[in-house]
């Protein structure tokens, strides 16, 4: 989890839960843990499902059925005391009737038919306008109290999905949010909490209202009715060109790169058509800034009229619409949507400044930055005595490494997920005729490699963020020595985690920072595990939960790609990153084995073993840090 860092006008005056608050509304909630779906896309897959099972796609599992089932369940009992309350009368009775028996309901029509109604009334219920100020509550009272950093930005996220799906923007939402909590006095007036006129030069001064009246206006931006706004979002297509200067498909405006903008802004006789609407949103001043570096010819210009029925996300609306076009149009299109959208909107412009080509990002292609030789120069000199003998195990590892390269090369989330499948499905041996299954093979083989890697990014965040404060100017000999114990420099800006180190000194970190802030509730959580062989026990399996609830999932949605039922694009989008780490760690795993003449399965059991003495070490009381991550324990 990377906790917001953000500056903002304002800021110095503030709570530290509320400048913490601030910074993370301005993620999104885009760091809450996976393995929870928000309500409205874990509802959303029971009417998916619902739908398909009413169109004839019946043979969806039981185990599938009751997993959505879990996986509803776990998202509704993650809504704030606030949101519930509210909602109550109607999620109560969705609980303790529909929810319990939905495994059964979609296993026919008449079933699914029921269930998708009660979700739909659900959802429903969850966008009323009270709703939205019970999750803004939810938010305010997590961050003001000790609560664990997760839980924190679990209510953001829910909060962003009421908001967005309410027909909000949410990054208009978080602006007005910030600049109210700030006290600043554009947003105070917008709101019509003081009768002052705001000229350039006072538009950021303190307005004067206390905190507890600027959370009151807060609850009233998140319940207000969606601003209906007309917006105008531009996108560039590279290696593409018209053979006419303009080409209009509906609300989608085309034109050649060739035309200069002040040719498409004043019209020109090349654009004497009917069809041609000039855009007089290049008008404005700050026009030249969004297009100041346009990319090498040829290149398509694509201007979208976004109705206001799309301001929730106009960016993402017009992508999908102008990508649709082209790739309706034409199979093998060979346009390539270039990253930025410049968007115009209630006279102003914001958005990206400039359009990148997604086939240049300097981290990938710039070769200052590629690891390809340094990795190549750690190679094992016995994977290549093997590929160069042409042998059996190490040609199998390598199919896998280039199936794994093409996976990532697919455009479309949904089909990486299924074809992600097909690595552990070859790769794990899976023993059908005695009842095993990719999931039981998944949960015997990764399961606990998951878990202790994701405990260890945990604490490697923790101590990461929460010693940042020895990296600034002024920094105390003893923060940079702390920090230095648990994260040892290797040089180049790297570092190595000192896992045992950070457990042991985890006391001195969270004394070295300010409560309520995420660092503080991050380092407090990685205390409490550390804190005994029994907490820490207790965690590892709360994240053995995790592992199966989303394995469970992920095989839900290719179940569900593979025959033809519909899925969710949040939950396709919620399960891929865990595919993705599943594949890539078995492919690492049997090129290792490979390069030391070890069976990638015996190496797979070797690791299963380590972490398992690790955990019997725990529950013997031994202390967490003598031996997590300490090994595989085979000394006496």
């Amino acid at each position: 989890m990377r906790p917001g860092d953000a500056v903002f006008q304002g800021h110095e005056g503030l709570p530290t839960w509320t400048v913490t608050l601030i910074r993370e509304l301005g993620r999104g909630g885009k760091e809450a843990s996976p393995h929870l779906l928000t309500p409205l896309a874990a509802l959303d897959e029971v009417i998916a499902t619902a739908r398909s099972v009413a169109g004839g796609r019946s043979q969806i599992s039981e185990a599938d059925r009751v997993s959505l089932g879990k996986d509803v369940s776990a998202s509704l009992k993650s809504l704030g005391p606030a949101v519930q309350k509210v909602s109550s009368a109607v999620l109560r009775a969705f609980q303790s009737d529909d929810l319990r028996r939905l495994p059964q309901l979609l296993a026919d029509v008449d079933g699914a038919r029921r269930a998708r109604s009660s979700a739909k009334t659900m959802i429903a219920e969850l966008l009323l306008p009270r709703a939205s100020r019970a999750a803004w509550d939810d938010v305010v009272r997590a961050f003001e109290a000790a609560t664990p950093s997760e839980t924190c930005t679990v209510r953001v996220a829910q909060l962003r999905e009421i908001s967005e799906r309410r027909g909000q923007s949410w990054d208009a939402v978080e602006g007005r949010l910030a600049g109210l909590l700030s006290d600043r006095l554009l947003y105070v007036a917008q709101a019509g909490a003081v009768d002052i006129e705001v000229t350039s030069e006072n538009l950021n001064d303190p307005a004067g209202l206390s905190l507890e009246r600027r959370i009151e206006l807060c609850r009233a931006v998140v319940s207000d009715a969606p601003v209906e706004e007309h917006s105008i979002v531009w996108m560039i297509y590279g290696n593409a060109a018209l053979r006419t200067p303009f080409l209009r498909r509906g609300p989608v405006q085309f034109f050649n790169g060739d035309l200069p903008l002040t040719a498409i802004r004043d019209g020109c006789p090349a654009l004497n058509t009917p069809d041609f609407e000039r855009p007089a949103e290049l008008e404005h001043p700050m026009a030249e800034t969004f297009f100041d570096e346009l990319p090498e010819r040829p290149f398509v210009f694509a201007r979208v009229d976004v109705d206001s029925r799309h301001v929730a996300d106009v960016r993402r609306f017009a992508r999908d619409l102008v990508s649709g076009l082209v790739e309706v149009a034409h199979r093998d299109a060979a346009w390539l949507l270039f990253e930025g959208e410049a968007v115009f909107t209630a006279g102003q412009w914001w958005g990206a400044m400039g359009f990148g080509d997604p086939r240049q990002m300097l981290d990938r292609d710039d070769p200052r930055y590629d690891r390809t030789g340094e990795f190549l120069g750690e190679l094992k000199p016995g994977i290549v005595e093997r590929l160069v003998a042409s042998d059996e195990r190490t040609a199998a590892a390598l199919k896998q490494r280039r199936w794994e390269r093409a996976v990532a090369a697919a455009e479309d989330p949904a089909q990486r997920l299924t074809l992600s499948m097909r690595t552990l499905e070859e790769a794990l041996p899976i023993g059908r005729a005695a009842g095993g299954s990719v999931r039981e093979s998944c949960e015997r083989y990764l399961m606990e490699t998951w878990s202790m890697g994701t405990l260890n990014g945990q604490l490697r965040d923790a101590a990461y963020y929460g010693t940042s404060s020895a990296l600034r100017p002024g920094a105390s000999s003893n923060s940079t020595e702390l920090r230095n114990a648990i994260l040892p420099s290797t040089g180049d800006l790297s570092f190595t985690f000192k896992p045992g180190t950070f457990m042991e000194r985890v006391a001195e970190v969270l004394n070295g920072l300010d409560e309520l802030t995420m660092q503080h509730r991050m380092v407090a959580e990685a205390a409490d595990w550390v804190s005994s062989a029994s907490a820490m026990d207790a965690h590892i399996e709360e994240l053995d939960g995790r592992f199966r609830r989303l394995l469970a999932r992920t095989i839900r949605q290719r179940n569900a790609v593979v025959h033809g039922a519909q899925t969710v694009p949040q939950v396709i989008a919620n399960c891929e990153p865990f595919i993705r780490e599943l594949c890539g760690q078995v492919v690492a795993q049997a090129l290792a084995a490979v390069a030391d003449g070890e069976d990638p399965v015996d190496r797979l059991e070797s690791a299963r073993a380590a972490w398992l003495r690790q955990r019997a070490a725990l529950r013997d009381g031994k202390q967490p840090a003598s031996v997590v991550f300490a090994g595989p324990l085979t000394d006496d």
